[in-house]
């Protein structure tokens, strides 16, 4: 969102916040500005961050799992050391994933 939106945007949600309760407006104006703190709130970095990250993560182990049994199909899963560098890979591409969408991370420009 535009940052003037979201300051008048809060501007309005605090007045009708303080209005309900000094029984100026209905409940119903509280609720509305109850509700655009909830949007304001999901929509923060901090949050979208922690969802991405388990999102990505998620992934990364369904590709993970998807290899093992693709492997498993092919009947090439015989050796430990395939599925040791299959764990490897895995661990890698979180680590990659992690440092791609960690905003606190120097040199990442990607917000």
């Amino acid at each position: 969102m535009r940052p003037g939106l979201v300051i008048s945007g809060d501007l309005v949600a605090v007045g009708g916040i303080v209005l309900s309760l000094a029984g100026y407006l209905p409940p119903l104006a509280a609720i509305v500005a109850i509700v655009w703190y909830i949007i304001q709130i999901f929509e923060s970095r901090t949050l979208q961050t922690i969802l991405n990250r388990q999102r990505l993560r998620k992934l990364v182990l369904l590709r993970a799992r998807a290899a093992s049994l693709e492997l498993l199909i092919r009947g090439t899963h015989s050796s430990v050391r395939e599925l040791n560098e299959a764990n490897v890979i895995h661990a890698a591409a979180i680590q990659k994933r992690q440092d791609i969408f960690d905003p606190h991370k120097e040199g990442n420009h990607s917000q």
